[in-house]
């Protein structure tokens, strides 16, 4: 019989600690993998509590939390009036003119869709001035009218010393529609 320490020896120990890590994982890998196959024998066997109640003809039904509609009424009241959406550019105008921005002019598009109680304004702002400027419109902008989202934005710096930059800013104006 061939003694241990005389294989190792002929295969050397780079080759030896190979075949050591493979029986340690082989090892793991079975001792794990039967474990886990048991618990999942056995999960498979307890029926769940909605498939239970589907197989006994009682599906849970969906209940509806008794403040949720009052909840949305809220937040629909909360947005502006679409018929008022002209004032409202005019204040995102006014904070780009705050912030000393450069508009020399922009693009709205009002999207409706039917029996959607939101109406969309997409609003495109091509504006000059430094990083801060725009930044400090952006985020003024987006505290005091809670229905603007920003939706992109980009920045393009004629030389790598300019202070001015240009940026295209695209929100959208969420308006409450006609009802």
């Amino acid at each position: 019989m061939i003694q241990v320490s005389q294989v190792f020896r002929q295969i050397g120990p780079v080759a030896a600690a190979g075949a050591l890590a493979l029986t340690a994982a082989l090892a793991f890998h079975l001792s794990v993998n039967s474990r886990l196959q048991t618990e999942r024998d056995r999960l498979r066997q307890q029926p769940t509590p909605v498939a239970a109640a589907v197989t006994a003809g009682s599906a849970p039904q969906p209940t509806l939390n008794p403040s949720a509609p009052a909840r949305l009424a809220r937040f629909y009241a909360g947005l502006p009036d679409a018929r008022r959406s002209a004032d409202v550019l005019g204040r995102v105008l006014a904070l780009a003119a705050k912030q000393g921005l450069d508009l020399q002019s922009g693009e709205y598009r009002l999207e409706r869709q039917p029996d959607d109680r939101i109406q969309r304004y997409r609003i495109t702002l091509p504006v000059q001035g430094s990083y801060a400027q725009v930044r400090r419109f952006v985020d003024a902008a987006l505290l005091e009218l809670p229905a603007l989202a920003l939706d992109d934005i980009e920045f393009h710096r004629v030389s790598a010393d300019a202070t001015v930059l240009d940026a295209q800013l695209r929100f959208t104006l969420h308006l409450r529609g006609d009802e």
